[in-house]
């Protein structure tokens, strides 16, 4: 009767351990899919964050560009004001020349003057570029911070998986 308790036991006993260790084979395939799918999603989230900074460097190379594009524009019209202010003043002197001489020069003081207006009007068109692609730029740094930020609650996270993992490994 003894016997057959001891070997009763020790069944008792090898069915536990099996149990054990179908639980510990459980827990290290749930944390090792865990790992893998944490890995998956900082693999993304970096991939997202390189695309926020590709973007953010072609919005301010953009944003250079049409500063550059502005400044000619207004050197454009300084020319065409200082040409406009020139060919004004010929007016005034020819009108007291001759008729023909006074309307050729109105008519090209009217040229002129329709010329600086339609480059008063693109300076102002690049202007509000500008504040577009700036505008564009902050949400992107925005969108780059934040994509950063979450990059390192997720590397924060794999890291404590891993430790979990070698815990229940060990």
């Amino acid at each position: 009767a003894q016997r057959q308790e001891a070997q009763a036991q020790a069944r008792a006993a090898e069915r536990e351990v099996l149990r054990r260790r179908g639980a510990e084979e459980d827990l290290l395939a749930q944390s090792e899919h865990a790992d893998a799918v944490a890995k998956e999603e900082l693999r993304r989230m970096s991939a997202d964050l390189a695309r926020a900074v590709d973007a953010k460097v072609v919005l301010e190379r953009d944003v250079g560009g049409a500063r550059e594009q502005r400044a000619a524009l207004q050197k454009d019209g300084q020319r065409l004001e200082a040409e406009l202010q020139a060919v004004t003043h010929d007016l005034k002197r020819k009108t007291a020349a001759a008729g023909d001489a006074e309307a050729r020069c109105a008519r090209q003081a009217r040229e002129l003057s329709a010329a600086h207006d339609e480059h008063t009007a693109a300076v102002a068109e690049k202007d509000a570029d500008i504040a577009a692609l700036q505008t564009d730029l902050r949400a992107a740094k925005s969108v780059a911070r934040a994509a950063q930020h979450t990059l390192e609650q997720r590397e924060a996270a794999l890291a404590r998986a891993e430790e979990q993992s070698s815990a229940v490994q060990d």
